[in-house]
Protein backbone atom coordinates (compact mmCIF):
# COMPACT_ATOMS: atom_id res chain seq x y z
CA UNK A 1 0.00 0.00 0.00
CA UNK A 2 1.47 3.34 -0.99
CA UNK A 3 1.50 5.95 1.72
CA UNK A 4 0.04 9.08 0.14
CA UNK A 5 2.07 11.47 2.28
CA UNK A 6 5.42 9.80 1.59
CA UNK A 7 4.66 9.31 -2.11
CA UNK A 8 3.51 12.89 -2.68
CA UNK A 9 6.41 14.30 -0.66
CA UNK A 10 8.82 12.19 -2.69
CA UNK A 11 7.33 13.27 -6.02
CA UNK A 12 7.20 16.91 -5.01
CA UNK A 13 10.74 16.93 -3.67
CA UNK A 14 12.39 14.99 -6.47
CA UNK A 15 10.47 16.28 -9.50
CA UNK A 16 10.50 12.72 -10.82
CA UNK A 17 7.58 11.34 -12.80
CA UNK A 18 5.37 8.60 -11.42
CA UNK A 19 6.85 6.20 -13.99
CA UNK A 20 10.33 6.87 -12.55
CA UNK A 21 9.09 6.65 -8.98
CA UNK A 22 7.66 3.15 -9.43
CA UNK A 23 10.98 1.92 -10.82
CA UNK A 24 13.01 2.97 -7.78
CA UNK A 25 14.18 0.20 -5.46
CA UNK A 26 14.78 0.28 -1.73
CA UNK A 27 18.49 -0.21 -2.40
CA UNK A 28 18.57 3.14 -4.20
CA UNK A 29 18.02 4.93 -0.89
CA UNK A 30 18.76 2.42 1.90
CA UNK A 31 22.37 3.49 2.50
CA UNK A 32 21.33 7.12 2.94
CA UNK A 33 18.43 6.24 5.25
CA UNK A 34 20.63 4.04 7.44
CA UNK A 35 23.30 6.75 7.68
CA UNK A 36 20.68 9.30 8.73
CA UNK A 37 21.24 11.62 5.78
CA UNK A 38 18.86 14.57 5.49
CA UNK A 39 19.19 14.74 1.71
CA UNK A 40 19.23 11.76 -0.65
CA UNK A 41 20.68 12.08 -4.16
CA UNK A 42 18.96 10.08 -6.89
CA UNK A 43 19.92 9.06 -10.41
CA UNK A 44 17.57 7.20 -12.70
CA UNK A 45 17.30 6.75 -16.46
CA UNK A 46 13.91 8.07 -17.54
CA UNK A 47 11.63 5.57 -19.21
CA UNK A 48 10.24 7.96 -21.82
CA UNK A 49 13.43 9.52 -23.19
CA UNK A 50 16.22 7.35 -21.76
CA UNK A 51 17.88 10.39 -20.20
CA UNK A 52 19.82 10.19 -16.95
CA UNK A 53 17.85 12.24 -14.43
CA UNK A 54 19.84 13.53 -11.46
CA UNK A 55 17.86 14.90 -8.56
CA UNK A 56 17.55 14.67 -4.79
CA UNK A 57 14.96 14.63 -2.05
CA UNK A 58 15.18 16.87 0.98
CA UNK A 59 14.12 17.02 4.61
CA UNK A 60 10.34 16.70 4.23
CA UNK A 61 10.47 13.83 1.74
CA UNK A 62 13.22 11.99 3.63
CA UNK A 63 11.27 12.24 6.91
CA UNK A 64 8.08 10.96 5.24
CA UNK A 65 10.03 8.16 3.54
CA UNK A 66 11.61 7.09 6.85
CA UNK A 67 8.16 6.94 8.48
CA UNK A 68 6.83 4.89 5.57
CA UNK A 69 9.73 2.41 5.73
CA UNK A 70 9.23 1.97 9.49
CA UNK A 71 5.52 1.24 8.93
CA UNK A 72 6.37 -1.31 6.21
CA UNK A 73 8.90 -3.05 8.45
CA UNK A 74 6.70 -3.06 11.56
CA UNK A 75 3.36 -3.52 9.81
CA UNK A 76 0.04 -1.85 10.49
CA UNK A 77 -3.56 -3.01 10.68
CA UNK A 78 -3.75 -2.60 6.91
CA UNK A 79 -0.42 -4.20 5.90
CA UNK A 80 1.68 -7.09 7.20
CA UNK A 81 5.20 -6.47 8.48
CA UNK A 82 7.94 -7.25 5.98
CA UNK A 83 11.69 -7.49 5.61
CA UNK A 84 12.49 -5.08 2.82
CA UNK A 85 15.09 -6.46 0.40
CA UNK A 86 17.45 -4.15 -1.46
CA UNK A 87 15.74 -5.01 -4.77
CA UNK A 88 12.20 -4.48 -3.41
CA UNK A 89 10.19 -1.61 -4.86
CA UNK A 90 10.69 1.56 -2.85
CA UNK A 91 6.91 2.08 -2.78
CA UNK A 92 4.53 -0.88 -2.71
CA UNK A 93 1.53 -0.76 -5.00
CA UNK A 94 -1.88 -0.84 -3.37
CA UNK A 95 -3.22 -4.39 -3.55
CA UNK A 96 -6.81 -5.00 -4.57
Amino acid sequence: MISSKSCYSFLKGSWLSVSCLVRLRFGDVSKYLEEGDEFIPLQIVTKKNGILAKTAIGLEAVAALRDYIVRRREGTRAIDAEDIAEDAPLFKARSS
